[in-house]
């Protein structure tokens, strides 16, 4: 009987300890499953008091409330759920002993353990949603303190989520207005160099012509007739010896 009641209190005790282990234990990241979608917009909070969520469902705690007219920047989609940047207003924790801090304070560095980043809530004291790690090295904007944790700015690729019926589409963020032509572009083009070439050819074919002209207008001087006569005479005499 002893041993059977000493066992049951083993088992027992172990429960204890299993109950109790997640609350000590490093929290896993939950990641969203939403990817980043190719082209992001911005929109518009058509609603006074709209949630802004921690995860996309209804079971994810609310990160902040926006009113209507709120502007948000929209990366991704899944059914009812858009994946936005966190708006200005929201923040993130970390553990204060993962950190060191610089300067006035404001800025800190992960030490030489990753620390685990939380999705803050203005609205709750749920902290339990995380996103992702900061290897050590990386920086943070520090903007308070909360208990054991420090309030810091957002960092890359945290995000947070918003039914899309309560938001309007903008616009398209990823747009650009095609660039004008520079003028190096028209300087270089093959209509510009061309009638510089026709006028310096047409240049050249005048002035050539010109002087052909002139050549052949020029009077050929005539020739002594003393001198003509001697060298007639002197043809005969070479053609008179020849002869048999």
């Amino acid at each position: 009987m002893k041993t059977r009641s000493f066992l049951f209190a083993a088992v027992a005790s172990v429960a204890i300890g299993f109950t109790y282990l997640p609350a000590f234990a490093e929290p896993e990241t939950t990641p969203s499953d939403i990817e980043n979608s190719k082209f992001t917009f911005a929109g518009e909070v058509n609603a006074d008091g709209t949630l802004i969520r921690s995860g996309p469902s209804e079971s994810d705690y609310a990160a902040m409330k926006l009113d209507k007219g709120a502007k948000i920047t929209v990366v991704g989609m899944r059914f009812d759920w858009l994946k936005v940047i966190p708006p200005e207003g929201s923040f993130c924790l970390v553990p204060q002993a993962y950190i060191e801090r610089s300067g006035d304070g404001s800025i800190g560095k992960v030490g030489s353990n990753p620390a685990t980043v939380r999705i803050g809530s203005s609205l709750t004291q749920q902290k339990h949603k995380v996103p992702l790690r900061l290897e050590p090295g990386a920086s943070v904007k520090i903007l308070g303190q909360v208990d054991e944790f420090y309030k810091i700015a957002p960092p890359p690729n945290v995000y947070l989520f918003v039914d899309k019926k309560f938001v309007n589409p903008v616009k398209r963020l990823d747009e650009t207005t095609p660039s004008q032509p520079t003028d190096t572009v028209v300087t270089n083009a093959p209509t510009d160099a061309t009638p510089t070439n026709t006028e310096t050819t047409d240049s050249t074919s005048t002035d050539t012509a010109a002087t052909r002209k002139q050549t052949r207008a020029r009077p050929i001087p005539k020739a002594d007739s003393s001198r003509v006569r001697m060298a007639r005479s002197h043809s005969f005499r070479r053609i008179s010896v020849r002869l048999p």
